[in-house]
């Protein structure tokens, strides 16, 4: 106790490696899955996050042409019918009691840019409705600059066993990169 020694830390292992890349809270704990054409026109695709909780986030994928040509996004428009506006949307209670009722067509929204463009952006799943990403609305940049985290458009919440079927039937990561010609280090 009574030592004027200082402690001197061990010698770090040559053999401790670190990893390539640090990966961000969705590459942890998302699994992407893809939907080509997702509206029915060519290029349009989508991607569905899911999360191990059943959880998915809707976004766009990296072959959509908002994200391929960095379209500037003037509005997002949440009114998709007469009677149905997905901002009305209102969710209680660990059942999700009152969530609008999505079926794979069911559209989220129509996302208007600056060049004339409208596109409608679709479920791909059926499910409920937890919530749209508000925040896009205020800071519509983010859908370009971080769609796969703050930039997502909408949370969906399959029942289990359409979570799974949903799964199986949009493609994984390396099925969408081989479909649309991507190298894996162009896409995530």
């Amino acid at each position: 106790m009574g030592s004027t020694e200082l402690f001197v830390a061990p010698p770090i292992e040559d053999s401790f490696e670190r990893p390539e890349k640090i990966l961000n809270v969705t590459e942890r704990y998302y699994s992407p899955r893809y939907a080509l054409n997702a509206s029915g026109i060519e290029g349009e695709d989508l991607c569905i996050l899911f999360h191990s909780n059943k959880i998915c986030l809707v976004t766009l994928a990296p072959t959509h042409p908002i994200l391929l040509h960095k379209k500037k996004i003037d509005k997002f428009n949440f009114e998709v019918s007469r009677n149905v506006d997905r901002l009305q949307n209102k969710v209680s209670g660990k059942g999700k009691h009152g969530a609008q009722v999505l079926q794979p067509s069911s559209t989220i929204c129509f996302i208007e840019c600056s060049d004339g463009t409208s596109y409608a952006i679709c479920s791909c799943l059926n499910g409920k409705l937890v919530e749209i990403n508000e925040k896009i609305i205020d800071e519509p940049d983010l859908v370009i600059s971080r769609p796969l985290s703050e930039g997502y458009l909408a949370i969906v919440l399959p029942s289990i066993a359409n979570s799974h079927k949903a799964k199986d039937q949009l493609l994984s990561q390396e099925g969408y990169e081989k479909a649309r010609g991507i190298k894996s280090s162009e896409s995530l």
